[in-house]
């Protein structure tokens, strides 16, 4: 390990974007893409990972749709979209994370036990009650989910 001093600007940057369990070497790895110690470019997400949200969809509904799009989609661990989520966005992670458990009045314990369910109805009927306005995005969403779900079992 190498010691290096930060200036306040930067260490208030390093708090800004970490979580509670987040120690100032996870957070830069985190923010620098590290992978295996070498920087990497970071994937753009595009349409076949996310659908295209209308412009009057809210920025909750979008993040939850991108969090349940990676886990789904890529495999990532709901903490992992989560982050992803976050620097898409330019936003903290507990934002995201408050977003996600707290529109739907669930604990994040929940949250990963709806995520890692091979049936998705209670999710999407979840998301339909709190965006009615939104069932279409919503249904679109799941329905390109199912269909993945059968493509990736044959």
């Amino acid at each position: 390990m190498i010691k290096i001093e930060v200036d306040e600007k930067v260490y208030q940057y390093l708090k800004q974007n970490s979580t509670f369990e987040d120690s100032p070497n996870s957070v830069l790895h985190r923010l620098l893409h590290l992978v295996e110690g070498n920087i990497a470019i970071p994937e753009k997400r595009t349409a076949d990972i996310f659908p295209n949200f209308p412009l009057n969809t809210p920025k909750s509904l979008a993040e939850i749709i991108q969090v349940i799009c990676l886990v789904k989609k890529e495999g990532f661990t709901r903490q992992r979209a989560t982050r992803e989520v976050a620097d898409i966005r330019s936003v903290a992670i507990p934002t995201v994370t408050d977003k996600l458990c707290r529109q739907l009045g669930k604990t994040s314990n929940e949250i990963d036990e709806l995520l890692l369910s091979e049936n998705m109805e209670t999710f999407k009927l979840l998301l339909v009650k709190r965006f009615p306005y939104h069932v279409d995005l919503i249904e679109k969403t799941f329905l390109e989910l199912k269909i993945l779900d059968k493509g990736e079992k044959e």
